[in-house]
């Protein structure tokens, strides 16, 4: 009972005994007549009834059932054994080892009610989705569909096989997730991936900038305009096919101006950005023609250097200050150095660069010598 006197019976309906009856404690009676309607009958005739009785007179249809859910609050999958007569719950126990196709079954319903947003993704993670969903758009029918709908649609086939012995959300790691995503990308559509679709973008300073696929108005980057230094051409991807969105920044990191023609930039707006950041950033070099310098690592008196392409042959970029003066030299080294060839670029006081070798590797020799980078050529 529930209230002293209350009862749930075999059939579903309820009923109930005066309180001060002395039955009205007993957890279990055998009715045998009742009065009233289904929902407000009235014990007339019954006896107590042990469970031993029970399970002996009604063993024939007493029923065991595993119920195995998903519970929303906890976000987990909870398993119970269940003994019934009926509507009565005679046992109602945890169940240790639940068969493990249900559990996944309900841990996959559970999450496709909440959506494949609550899974623990990575940023990465995220970022590869995006950069697929890019190309899809551009070719649907090799590319697959990652989206938050697609994926809910399909988990028994995507995720289900990673999840074994999981039985919470919080049980799932992103390793899960990428072994899963590793599935849907064979090795042909990574490569192309990262062909096509690069998680960033590679300035002439050699600084990668990761590239946000779900900006407004396509891929776009944030970069520091002084890091554009020694680029003519505007940089884009899917073989060329789609502009890469740049939202040019000032040596704060602050917004400067957004540009999908950088050539146009150089030639036009780059004068008046180039004076504004002159008064504000004034220890910063702002050369005259920004696609024939090369970036400036905000060190005053150190070589600098910026890498650029022409066709498929990489080319280096210097820029020297000449002692004295507000004036910088700059120097355009070109060739067709083998894959992992590295320029050693000494940085220096004085005024003169000589160049010594270009065999190999590009070696500057300078006077006063004050720091060293080493920079690796495409």
């Amino acid at each position: 009972p529930g209230r002293a006197g209350a009862y749930l019976l075999a059939n579903g309906r309820g009923a109930v005994l005066d309180e001060a009856d002395a039955l009205a404690r007993e957890p279990y009676l055998a009715v045998a007549d009742i009065a009233g309607t289904a929902g407000d009958g009235r014990i007339l005739l019954a006896a107590p009834i042990g469970e031993e009785e029970i399970e002996t007179d009604f063993a024939g249809i007493i029923e065991t059932t595993d119920e195995v859910r998903f519970d929303a609050a906890s976000r987990s999958v909870r398993a119970r054994r269940r003994r019934r007569l009926g509507r009565l719950v005679l046992a109602d126990a945890p169940l240790e080892k639940p068969d493990p196709a249900q559990v996944l079954d309900a841990l996959l319903g559970g999450l496709r009610a909440l959506g494949v947003a609550a899974l623990p993704w990575t940023p990465e993670q995220q970022r590869l989705r995006a950069r697929v969903a890019f190309l899809r758009a551009h070719e649907p029918e090799a590319w697959p569909d990652l989206s938050d709908g697609a994926l809910a649609a399909s988990l028994e086939n995507w995720l289900g096989p990673f999840l074994a012995g999981r039985r919470s959300l919080a049980a799932i790691t992103p390793d899960d997730l990428g072994r899963a995503l590793d599935a849907l990308l064979p090795w042909a559509l990574r490569r192309r991936l990262d062909d096509e679709a690069p998680s960033h973008f590679t300035a002439p300073t050699g600084s990668r900038l990761p590239i946000d696929y779900g900006a407004e108005g396509g891929p776009s980057v944030a970069v520091r305009v002084q890091e554009l230094f020694g680029l003519a051409r505007h940089p884009a991807i899917a073989g060329g096919r789609v502009k890469l969105t740049l939202a040019l920044l000032s040596p704060a990191h602050r917004p400067v101006q957004v540009t999908r023609d950088l050539p146009g930039f150089w030639a036009g707006s780059y004068q008046a950005v180039r004076a504004e950041m002159k008064g504000r950033y004034p220890k910063h070099p702002w050369p005259g023609t920004g696609p024939s310098l090369s970036f400036w690592n905000g060190h005053d008196r150190i070589l600098s250097t910026g890498l650029g392409m022409e066709g498929n042959d990489p080319y280096l970029h210097l820029l020297s200050p000449e002692a004295g003066t507000n004036k910088y030299s700059s120097f355009r080294l070109s060739g067709t150095p083998k894959d992992g060839m590295r320029a050693v670029l000494r940085g220096a006081e004085g005024g003169f660069v000589k160049l010594s070798s270009f065999k190999g590797a590009a070696e500057l020799a300078i006077a006063d010598v004050e720091k060293v980078r080493r920079v690796t050529l495409p």
